[in-house]
């Protein structure tokens, strides 16, 4: 039950939260204005994204234990939630895009200590710190800008978080990882409450507060599910029986 009402308060709040940031957009100058390389004719709110931040934070903080991982996490998510929104007002310098994303990969690798510590398909297990923490940084960044640069069309990109984040909570629940689980479902219910705007034609985007939000999330949730959550299963060889214990005994 406690599952179920951490996506609806997401979804709820989120679809509460953004007719009134559609009607601020303008105000708050938070439009994405047209233009030779963009499809629609009108300005189109970009508020999506932080409807969706602060449509996460209410099941979060009321249901989920606050330990590192978690406050890490929205401290990452806070620290991009100031960058998305002046990218979104004013078009950000790259520069300053990537040192936001950089300090809130650091801040989960550092005092979350989520970090990738199991490589098992290369051979490294566990992996030198010296080899980890930069590696850590280095895929949250890249996922991060991955999702950003995927939002170029109406639900692509929140869609194809959305699906992967369902995948990720039913691993969560069958390994029994009930609070990450509970996060993963709050950013599932947020997304469902954009999409009903989102959905073509387009009422608002998500901005790059949005991608970014999304991004980080799911990626620092996939490693704190797979290096830790899911860290008690390994990949191992079958064993196969020695021939002489196949032989029937005399």
């Amino acid at each position: 039950m406690l599952f179920f009402a951490a996506f609806v308060v997401a979804l709820a709040m989120t679809m509460a939260l953004i007719p009134p940031l559609i009607r601020l957009a303008g105000t708050l100058q938070l439009l994405d204005q047209p233009g030779e390389r963009k499809v629609h004719v009108a300005a189109i709110p970009r508020v999506g994204g932080v409807g969706m931040v602060l449509g996460v934070l209410l099941p979060v903080l009321l249901w989920v234990p606050l330990d590192n991982e978690v406050k890490s996490l929205l401290a990452g998510i806070g620290i991009l939630f100031v960058f998305g929104v002046l990218d979104d007002r004013g078009d950000l310098d790259y520069r300053l895009k990537f040192l936001g994303q950089i300090l809130a990969a650091i801040v989960v690798v550092g005092y979350g200590g989520v970090v990738i510590e199991v490589l098992p398909f290369f051979g490294l297990d566990p992996v030198s710190p010296w080899i980890s923490i930069p590696f850590t940084v280095f895929v949250i960044v890249a996922v991060t800008n991955s999702v950003n640069l995927a939002d170029g069309l109406d639900g692509l990109a929140a869609g194809t978080m959305l699906l992967s984040l369902a995948g990720m909570a039913l691993l969560a629940y069958l390994a029994d990882g009930l609070d990450i689980l509970i996060v993963m479902l709050a950013v599932m219910g947020a997304v469902v409450g954009f999409l009903r705007f989102n959905t073509y034609p387009a009422r608002i985007f998500m901005g790059d507060t949005g991608s970014q939000f999304l991004g980080f999330s799911v990626v620092t949730l996939l490693i704190i599910l797979t290096q830790q959550v899911l860290s008690l299963i390994h990949i191992s060889e079958p064993t196969i029986p020695s021939k002489s214990s196949r032989m029937p005994s005399s």
